[in-house]
């Protein structure tokens, strides 16, 4: 988007600040279980959730003047649950819940956000992708394996894989009702991951 959708100094106010913390508590991006961290430049805002070491909980929202709204959540379990877990098929999968849960929560945000920056819906219509960052070997499932017999590993390291090759359109209505948007992206990671990793 080329038009300021943010005015710069509202964006630099602890006030607006105040209001991105509320909405992303409110959606789950964020949790009151850890601290934040607030960095400021021209034109963006970005707010970290970062837990301690070795636990899981990092999340991060990233918004500039122009209406760019980037949105970072972990998806895999902490190290301190794979050092007790008996499953080795814990440490290769993500749990499709998890994937859609965190889709569901950044839709959520955008959609309350947008309702304080653009209350007279001058814009309706948004352009989205979603990505799975560093997923090494790991793979999206359904449900657990809960086995420890033999595990086929992917034969690629994956870095990143995308839901869509172009962004997809993205409705203010579907951002207030996410469920079936949020799903179906799920799904569409899963897929790709997959093949990016040339299971077998």
């Amino acid at each position: 988007m080329k038009d300021e959708l943010i005015d710069p100094l509202k964006l630099d106010s602890a006030d607006f600040e105040k209001v991105v913390q509320g909405a992303a508590h409110d959606t789950g991006v964020f949790t009151y279980n850890h601290g934040k961290e607030t960095r400021r430049r021209a034109g963006q805002l970005t707010i970290a959730q970062r837990p301690e070491h070795g636990t899981t909980g990092f999340a991060e929202v990233v918004i500039t003047t122009a209406g760019l709204l980037a949105i970072s959540v972990q998806v895999i379990a902490d190290s301190a649950s794979w050092s007790s877990s008996t499953f080795l098929s814990d440490t290769f999968e993500i749990q499709l819940a998890d994937v859609q849960r965190a889709l569901e929560a950044g839709f959520a945000f955008g959609h309350q956000l947008l309702e304080f920056v653009d209350p007279h819906r001058r814009y309706e219509t948004w352009l989205y992708n979603a990505a799975i960052l560093n997923p090494g070997m790991r793979r999206i499932v359904d449900a657990p394996a809960r086995q420890n017999q033999a595990y086929s590993a992917g034969l690629n390291e994956t870095t990143l894989v995308t839901a869509h090759d172009d962004p997809r359109p993205l409705t203010r209505a579907t951002m207030c009702v996410p469920e079936n948007e949020a799903a179906r992206t799920a799904r569409l990671l899963e897929k790709r991951l997959a093949d990016a990793s040339r299971w077998y």
